[in-house]
Order: structure tokens, then C-alpha cells, then sequence
């Protein structure tokens, strides 16, 4: 699965993509998780969704954007599109303008 263009090569450690995730919460109460992850993290997360094991999204460099119970309203879904290019029916990989880790540019 690692087949990547030459611009997500180049960029492979500033690729993100935002993610919803939606099922049971730790208090056994239906809810949802928009959460960022770098594409170097992304197979990794994308194998454990396989296993059908509890999720955190902390445990595999994700950053949190939003999440809680229920589904995610009119005003979150449009703050999700509008700030991280969030879109339910495609996937969007964005560069960060930052880097992140020990291995900073």
C-alpha cells in the first residue's frame, strides 16, 4: 500500500487528512470523533480499523478536532469543512505548514 505520487514522497511528513469516526464512546453512548492524522500514521490506523479493537485516536499521533456524543450538528460539520477541508463524501490531503516531530525542517 505504499504507493505514493512524487509529491506526497516529497511531502510524506506534512500530509494530513482529517477523519470522522462514529460508534460507541467509553460510556457506552453512541458518538463522533473528527480527528487529524499525518499520512505516515494513516496505514497504521487503517490496519487496528481492520482488527475491530477499540479506537483512540491519541494512541496513533492523531490530533483531535472535535468530538461528543450524538451526531456531529449542522454548525460542527460546517466548521469542519470550513477549517480543515473536512468532506464526508471525498478525501482531501492537505500539506501542513508546519512540521511536527524531532525531524523539523
Amino acid at each position: 500500500m505504499n504507493k505514493y505520487s512524487f509529491t506526497e514522497k516529497l511531502h510524506r511528513k506534512n500530509i494530513y487528512t482529517c477523519i470522522l469516526v462514529k460508534g460507541q464512546l467509553t460510556n457506552e453512548k453512541n458518538g463522533y470523533c473528527y480527528f487529524g492524522v499525518f499520512l505516515k500514521d494513516f496505514d497504521s490506523i487503517r490496519l487496528h480499523f481492520e482488527s475491530q479493537k477499540p479506537f483512540n485516536p491519541k494512541d496513533f499521533n492523531c490530533i483531535v478536532l472535535a468530538r461528543a456524543e450524538g451526531e456531529p450538528t449542522d454548525e460542527v460539520r460546517h466548521f469542519m469543512n470550513r477549517k480543515f477541508s473536512f468532506a464526508e463524501d471525498k478525501t482531501i490531503l492537505e500539506i501542513s505548514r508546519k512540521t511536527h516531530g524531532p525531524n523539523k525542517n
